[in-house]
């Protein structure tokens, strides 16, 4: 069975013009835009589920307060980063963390900034689905996970 030359050409500029489509296509593949919010969020649940307490702990807003009130508050958040990161392993790991809701917290002191509170869902590999409430306050480099 032999084609004709119109034939043949047709189908040989149908498959150039489908390889580039599918190539343009793969090439667009551009990474969502994160807000820094959400940014925040994420490079703190994966340093969790990487088990890098310290890198997690970063992530938390300490200051301004005494040493002392540094120390208790270092220690809650390290039982809840071991609890999540218990929660992740348990589950298969974590598959994405998805910012669900943001709201306007109530501020505790005249002279502190504007906190944020945030609903937070993490996936996890086994299909399983947790939420967290956050509280994010924003800081002269950023925004900080606080209280």
């Amino acid at each position: 069975m032999f084609l004709g030359r119109n034939q043949a050409q047709r189908i040989f500029w149908g498959a150039v013009l489908l390889a580039a489509a599918l190539g343009l296509g793969a090439c667009n593949k551009a990474e969502p835009v994160h807000s820094p919010q959400q940014q925040l969020i994420e490079d703190f649940y994966q340093a969790v589920a990487r088990a890098d307490a310290q890198q997690a702990l970063a992530y938390w807003q300490l200051e301004p307060m005494t040493a002392t009130e540094a120390l208790m508050l270092q220690g809650n958040v390290q039982m809840l980063i071991a609890m999540r990161q218990e929660a992740i392993q348990a589950n298969g790991g974590l598959q994405s963390v998805r910012l669900l809701q943001e709201l306007p917290a109530q501020q505790q002191a005249a002279h502190a900034p504007s906190p944020l509170e945030v609903q937070v869902e993490l996936l996890f590999h086994n299909g399983q689905t947790l939420r967290d409430t956050l509280h994010l306050v924003q800081v002269a480099d950023g925004w900080r996970i606080g209280f």
